[in-house]
């Protein structure tokens, strides 16, 4: 998800964050297993603690993790520092959710992630994406500043038929692609569902 970290009095943040929260409710059930690639600090996977049986957290960034870890108390989740685009923690999950983190991998990462998202998964099972994507043609900012951040950044802002198109590529049925929330005139956030084929 967009950093709530850094942006914790932002009304678009909570609404979205609510938003999200409400969609991932409607698409997972009781005591599955969950992996979250890109966790940061453990905010979604300590949401999900609460219905699921396992819930795994995801990220590269050690000090994220460290945070996630020292601000969870539930027994049910673990964090592992890693890449995502090249893991293997030898589970098979029920749903991966995928917060705001495509926009920060290059194209070659971002079809890893995929693929390792693909491998987890059970066959039936869900992948659950919520990502800000581009409205028209696909946008790359490269050490831009921001005024809303405060500080440069770089991202890849992919469009909706990118992303399904690369879905596609791993053997993923797209069962939904929705635009859910759009503040900014060029991107917009989508919650995309998909499922492993299959075979």
């Amino acid at each position: 998800m967009e950093s709530i970290v850094l942006f914790k009095n932002d009304k678009d943040v909570m609404l979205r964050d609510k938003l999200l929260k409400k969609l991932l409710d409607k698409h997972i059930e009781d005591r599955m297993d969950i992996l979250d690639l890109g966790c940061g600090v453990g905010r979604i996977c300590k949401y999900l603690s609460k219905r699921a049986k396992n819930v795994v957290g995801i990220d590269y960034s050690q000090p994220l993790i460290d945070i996630a870890r020292k601000e969870t108390s539930q027994k049910n989740v673990k964090y592992y520092c890693t890449n995502t685009s090249d893991f293997d923690i030898k589970n098979k999950f029920d749903v991966v959710v995928i917060c705001g983190l495509f926009n920060y991998l290059n194209d070659d990462t971002l079809l890893k992630t995929i693929d390792g998202a693909y491998k987890h998964l059970r066959v039936g099972g869900a992948l659950l994406i919520k990502e800000p994507l581009s409205v028209e043609i696909r946008k790359e900012i490269i050490n831009e500043y921001s005024e809303e951040i405060g500080e440069n950044y770089s991202s890849i802002y992919r469009t909706e038929g990118e992303i399904i198109k690369l879905l596609r590529k791993n053997d993923f049925d797209i069962l939904s692609s929705n635009k859910i929330y759009q503040h900014r005139k060029e991107t917009a956030i989508w919650f995309i569902v998909a499922r492993r084929c299959i075979k």
